[in-house]
């Protein structure tokens, strides 16, 4: 059976709006990441400042960003550009949350750069686990802060976090849970094999 020059150009079309269609939803994922990108500085100021509500929406975003860049990428066989920068959004996110919680005086300054100096360093000699206690460091007080001044919209990032565990599970459970305990593993057996 021969194919026909009119198949072939089917196939060719079909090919071309394949590959269209992945660098767009590749260009959607990266569009994400920039969003996560400029969330953070727009937490770190609205916590600082004291703008809760502002602070619930715009972690509410940047969490659903995550998520949807998520997918995106692993659609899109992880041809994106900003690909790498994914991790280091996200942990912005967290470190600008805690810094902005610093300046608010919601989080002793001590404590918070603590956590931002140690989880740093840790996170920036490889360390991606680190990256993860960085962003709880700066998620779970923030979501403290919401529930005690309760603006219109603090429940919204707490659905939100339970929606993403709820749809990502398979992801959450056979993925990050088990990297980040790899991580911490890893890190204190390299400090047993240095002898510190």
């Amino acid at each position: 059976m021969s194919v026909t020059t009119r198949e072939i150009a089917a196939r060719q079309n079909q090919f071309v709006a394949q590959a269209a269609s992945i660098r767009l939803i590749a260009a959607i994922a990266d569009g994400l990441t920039a969003l996560r990108l400029i969330a953070a500085m727009v937490l770190l100021v609205f916590a600082w400042s004291g703008i809760w509500q502002g602070v619930a929406v715009t972690l509410t975003v940047a969490w659903l960003s995550d998520f949807l860049d998520g997918r995106m990428a692993r659609q899109a066989n992880g041809l994106t550009k900003l690909g790498p920068f994914d991790l280091p959004a996200e942990t912005a996110v967290g470190a600008g949350l805690l810094i902005g919680l610093i300046g608010a005086g919601e989080i002793p300054a001590w404590l918070g750069i603590g956590a931002l100096v140690l989880f740093g360093a840790v996170y920036a000699a490889g360390n991606l686990a680190a990256s993860m206690l960085l962003q709880l460091s700066g998620f779970l007080p923030t979501l403290w802060v919401l529930w005690r001044y309760r603006p219109p919209a603090w429940w919204l990032p707490v659905v939100t976090a339970l929606g993403i565990a709820i749809l990502d599970w398979e992801q959450l459970m056979k993925v990050n849970i088990p990297g980040f305990i790899r991580g911490i593993t890893g890190h204190f057996d390299r400090a047993v094999q240095r002898g510190d």
